[in-house]
């Protein structure tokens, strides 16, 4: 099966990479911080595919054994993560699943000069995707979102894998010069008629300046080409993006990017499409609560084989309730549309709210609860589909220096 055989290719190619970076001798000569993690959870979904009809809910136990490396030094910083999910459905009508997650992240500093690689391999389903956060008190958002979520109403496996090489020189004490490359490879495990494998590469430059000891301005040029072989579909898009970054005080920092997009593609006959970009992004931290947050539209590869604009709303926030407990808020909201008119299935609107309690029973023990309202209208649909998700779950963690 082609997906599988990317899949080993993808795992390979991480492999190489993890061990030439362990490697080293800097690497080698300092401690890792190392945390195993162990979570068992209980789960009931009111609509598990999040159809309008025919709805059918599941109730699963899902365990999760997790270890995450990171080390920092005074010229890299290098972080690992390899996850694996197994859900045991108990309806026969649902299949069981193993879900697996291979990151790494690595930054090497020099005198002036920054190059770093990141890569992840993610092998999940479009019915039931990879959890970007293991840390409930994480308030991290991810760059760049997955908008295949909950895409097609069927239990199929997707494999992706993403590997991303980036370089920055210090031109002065004020700018900055930069590089970065990304490829994105999607397989699926079989043909269904909704679902294209694709490939995406994309480059972009940047330059950088700060203007004060708060404020820095961006400007950046990106390019790229999205191909689906299956549709005989290519896509090239061009964006032009300025960017202002302003650190309020040491708690705060907020961001606004603007910029124009144009987009041209070629299935039988040119066409082309173009428009704005806007996001705006922030961080507070005020003791108690910490919170994140982004907003705006910007231009993704989808598996619908098209590429698709997304006008987008995430949300993280953490609040520290006691010594040993925290509530935790995961929100987001985007609306697809397809950036080819003829292709109405990638076009729809989903939200996703879930508030989470934890308790730190130990030391090293959390008792973990959560619900989950996710809504979702697709324009092919009369209808909305509604799924609630009640998650009860134990946590085990160790963290210890190698």
């Amino acid at each position: 099966m082609c997906g599988s055989r990317d899949a080993k290719a993808g795992v390979g190619t991480l492999t190489a990479v993890a061990l030439a970076v362990l490697a080293s001798g800097e690497v080698m000569a300092e401690a890792w911080q190392i945390e195993p993690f162990v979570k068992l959870q209980g789960e009931y979904d009111s609509n598990t595919r999040l159809v309008s009809s025919n709805e059918q809910s599941s109730t699963a136990a899902v365990l999760t054994g997790a270890l995450q490396m990171s080390r920092i030094t005074e010229i890299s910083e290098i972080s690992a993560e390899v996850r694996l999910d197994g859900v045991d459905y108990q309806e026969e009508e649902f299949e069981d699943e193993l879900h697996q997650r291979y990151r790494m992240d690595a930054v090497w500093r020099g005198e002036r000069s920054r190059h770093g690689v990141w890569a992840a391999l993610e092998r999940d389903t479009l019915l039931r995707t990879v959890e970007e956060i293991v840390d409930p008190g994480d308030i991290s958002l991810d760059p760049d979102e997955d908008v295949d979520a909950a895409l097609v109403p069927v239990d199929i496996r997707r494999d992706r894998l993403d590997l991303q090489p980036s370089w920055s020189y210090r031109t002065s004490e004020l700018s900055e010069v930069g590089l970065r490359y990304r490829f994105r490879g999607v397989r699926y495990e079989r043909d269904l008629p909704s679902l294209t494998e694709y490939d995406d590469h994309e480059l972009a430059g940047s330059w950088s300046y700060r203007t004060t000891e708060l404020d820095r301005l961006t400007t950046t040029l990106v390019a790229s080409r999205y191909t689906a072989d299956a549709t005989d579909r290519e896509y090239d898009e061009y964006q032009a993006l300025v960017g202002w970054n302003h650190e309020f005080d040491e708690l705060t920092e907020g961001g606004i990017q603007v910029g124009y997009y144009q987009a041209e593609w070629d299935n039988g006959a040119d066409d082309e499409d173009d428009g704005y970009l806007v996001r705006l992004s922030g961080e507070r931290d005020i003791g108690l609560t910490r919170f994140s947050g982004r907003v705006g539209r910007s231009i993704y590869p989808s598996g619908t084989g098209d590429l698709v604009r997304s006008d987008e709303l995430a949300l993280r926030m953490v609040h520290e309730l006691s010594p040993r407990s925290n509530f935790s808020l995961r929100a987001r909201v985007f609306e697809n549309t397809s950036l080819r008119a003829a292709n109405q299935s990638a076009n729809r609107r989903y939200i996703s709210v879930q508030p989470v309690l934890s308790w730190n029973m130990t030391r090293w023990w959390i008792l973990e609860g959560s619900y989950q309202y996710e809504r979702q209208k697709r324009d092919i649909d009369t209808d909305s589909a509604e799924n609630h998700a009640v998650r009860l779950g134990v946590r085990y963690s160790f963290p210890q220096e190698l």
